[in-house]
């Protein structure tokens, strides 16, 4: 039963999708974009009511009455939330593939530095030289260890 109602959920959220998405896309044109341009706000609606719409009828055909407003709201938040890693995961993509054909002079940044952590974290990026320094500073710290257990098994014999 289960697997019934998640091939119905996925079916049911695609076609009532495209149903919003097209009728945001028929009001293009007073927004001056194409007929395949969308902006990513009308994508996240769309998605949002989708889920919404999707959650709550099916939830109300599987489960009765009572599971219309949970249905709903927990369908609504998971495709809203899906919509969101969407767009961004595609605006990344968008960046990247615009970066790397823009001719300027300008050092690429590695993905790692273009995430920045909060500063409640104790995690922090280091720089070639820092972490040269800190390795530098262990290497000379174990070899002070290792010439002290020399000295000691010098002494011990």
């Amino acid at each position: 039963m289960l697997k019934l109602e998640s091939k119905w959920r996925l079916t049911t959220n695609a076609v009532v999708r495209e149903t919003f998405a097209n009728h945001q896309r028929s009001k293009n044109p007073q927004f001056g974009l194409k007929d395949s341009e969308t902006r990513d706000r009308d994508d996240l609606v769309s998605s949002t009511l989708a889920g919404a719409t999707t959650g709550g009828l099916l939830s109300a055909v599987f489960r009765g009455p009572k599971g219309v407003l949970p249905g709903s709201v927990m369908f609504g938040i998971i495709c809203a939330a899906g919509q969101t890693v969407y767009t961004m995961g595609n605006r990344w993509r968008q960046d990247a593939i615009l970066d790397a054909a823009s001719p300027s002079g300008l050092p690429q940044k590695s993905i790692w530095e273009s995430f920045s952590l909060p500063t409640w974290v104790p995690i922090r990026m280091l720089s070639d030289q820092e972490y040269e320094e800190m390795l530098d500073t262990r290497l000379k710290t174990l070899e002070m260890e290792v010439k002290e257990i020399e000295q000691e098994l010098r002494k011990n014999k």
